[in-house]
């Protein structure tokens, strides 16, 4: 009997990011951080293509049970003072300040670029 093998290829360039052929040809999104305060991947990051201007940025996370845990709206003019389009979007805690306990949250990045709008979904593993 034949079994059917399916294989998915994930390609990390960079520490902590998977980047697949669905994935946004504009944004690299990391599925996980550690914000523990070791200097190393303690907080999510999202790179934008630096051939696109990046006009604006929301991302909001939600724990299992759907509640909105953290909100973050970057404005146009903070988006123009930076060339790198490296956007630092949340350090895991809660709109509150409180850290988040470890796990698996959902999250909605809306955008928009000089060419594009877009709106991704996934999800990011936060290990302390």
């Amino acid at each position: 009997m034949k079994k059917l093998l399916i294989y998915t290829i994930l390609l990390f360039p960079f520490a902590g990011m998977a980047q697949s052929e669905d994935n946004s040809p504009l944004a690299k999104i990391p599925n996980v951080f550690s914000p523990n305060g070791d200097g190393i991947n303690d907080q999510f990051i999202v790179h934008f293509d630096t051939t696109f201007q990046v006009k604006y940025v929301k991302i909001t996370f939600f724990n299992r049970y759907g509640q909105i845990v953290h909100e973050r709206e970057i404005p146009e003019i903070a988006l123009k003072d930076n060339p790198l389009s490296t956007f630092y979007l949340w350090d895991g805690t809660t709109n509150a300040g409180v850290n988040v306990p470890d796990g698996t949250y959902f999250y909605i990045l809306e955008y928009q670029t000089n060419t594009s709008t877009a709106e991704k979904t996934g999800t990011v593993s936060v290990l302390r």
